[in-house]
């Protein structure tokens, strides 16, 4: 999963790596494993803080102006009930089946 800011701004910048935390604590406390956490920038424009979660050979999808508490509700959601999230996720070819990426 990837979290990153959607600006080079040290504002966003600080956000994403709060938010980072948070999930990272999240994860921990949850004794969910396996799962690799990045900090990046995304070039997405504004200035807040997105999550990526991707499943290896299912796709990504990519929520936008999330805080600490959203994103550690979504991984706690997303990475239990994988089968919920794969309907929503972009394929490589950027496209999924039910919605408009």
């Amino acid at each position: 999963m990837k979290i990153g800011a959607t600006s080079s701004s040290l504002a966003a910048k600080a956000k994403a790596s709060e938010v980072t935390q948070h999930v990272i604590e999240t994860l921990k406390a949850s004794n969910l494993q396996g799962i690799a956490v990045f900090e990046t920038l995304f070039a997405f424009g504004g200035d807040c803080v997105a999550l990526e979660i991707a499943l290896p050979n299912v796709g990504r999808v990519v929520f936008r102006d999330v805080t600490a508490e959203s994103a550690c509700e979504l991984v706690k959601k997303y990475t239990v009930n994988i089968k919920e999230i794969e309907a929503v996720m972009m394929s490589d070819g950027n496209t999924c089946s039910s919605c408009n990426h």
